[in-house]
């Protein structure tokens, strides 16, 4: 079986388990918490053996504190660690509060993944952008997923772990086409209202499983020469994005996501990259859009 036809039979096995459960209950709580554990037991099989998936917060403290956490995250959908070097500072069923030292990634998790503008008359801090003498602010379920991630990505650069060390994911199981989010991005107010300081506080990437896949880079995507590299320019970073129809039609999204983890948890390990198998973009001819962002991205060109 080829890879890519692998990722289009998980992707449909996937969407139709999210759709499965909304046979038994409407609930918004219950359909939620069935599908993060649905996506964790997907990832448990790409992360290796010595990590655990687990909802849950990152706590970090001061040394000479006598606090237990100076620095919380919100609570992540998907908390990815290693207990093997410490226990849990804190357990219960499939919640975890982990220090960051033990964290190799987290996802946040939406049945629907969306942004939009939300409006006011009147300009004020919750309402700073105009447009056609109406005031708004970017809102939504993405909006509220890149919050919840950014809060977890500022606790590990606070405590010295390289943002290369660890995956930062969003995934979805159905959405819009995140034009928008572009449209955000490359306007800066979307950096500005969640103050993002740089690439490293964006996200690796995000899936949407019949939408597509994006993800943000220091350099533009070339699939044409793979050893040509865009020249670097640490004041601008660019956003990827792979569209693709609605499953069972295409896996490129999810099959692209696991590859982006599979890498960066073999990093960890100390493993080199593989560039075909089942935990690679082997198979697919996409088109990658590259789209600038006036976002800054030390560090990446060296």
């Amino acid at each position: 079986m080829s890879v890519a036809k692998f990722f289009d039979l998980e992707t449909l096995k996937i969407s139709a388990d999210g759709d499965l459960v909304s046979l038994f209950t409407t609930h918004p709580g219950t359909l939620g918490a069935f599908r993060e554990a649905r996506l964790r037991s997907f990832l448990r099989a790409h992360i290796g053996t010595r990590h655990e998936l687990s909802s849950g917060f990152i706590l970090d403290h001061d040394d000479g504190s006598d606090q237990i956490a100076d620095r919380t995250s919100r609570q992540i959908d998907c908390l990815i660690f290693d207990p093997s070097r410490q226990a849990p500072l804190i357990a219960a069923d499939s919640f975890v509060a982990v220090v960051p030292t033990h964290v190799g990634g987290f996802v946040e998790v939406k049945s629907s993944l969306g942004i939009n503008r939300t409006w006011a008359d009147k300009q004020s801090d919750e309402h700073p952008f105009q447009d056609h003498g109406r005031f708004y602010r970017w809102s939504g379920s993405l909006v509220e997923a890149l919050s919840n991630l950014l809060s977890a990505i500022k606790i590990m650069r606070s405590a010295g772990i390289g943002r290369a060390d660890f995956f930062a994911g969003i995934f979805s199981y159905d959405g819009d086409d995140l034009l928008q989010l572009e449209k955000a991005l490359v306007s800066g107010e979307l950096i500005k209202q969640l103050q993002i300081r740089d690439l490293d506080d964006l996200p690796d990437c995000i899936c949407v499983l019949t939408r597509g896949w994006w993800s943000f880079s220091a350099y533009q995507w070339n699939d044409v020469d793979p050893e040509w590299v865009s020249d670097y320019d640490p004041a601008t970073s660019y956003i990827l994005s792979v569209k693709s129809g609605a499953p069972p039609a295409n896996g490129a999204p999810l099959q692209l996501f696991t590859a982006y983890l599979s890498h960066v948890f073999d990093t960890r390990e100390g493993l080199d990259h593989r560039t075909g198998g089942l935990r690679s973009f082997a198979g697919r001819n996409a088109t990658v859009a590259n789209t600038s962002i006036a976002l800054p991205c030390p560090g990446k060109g060296s």
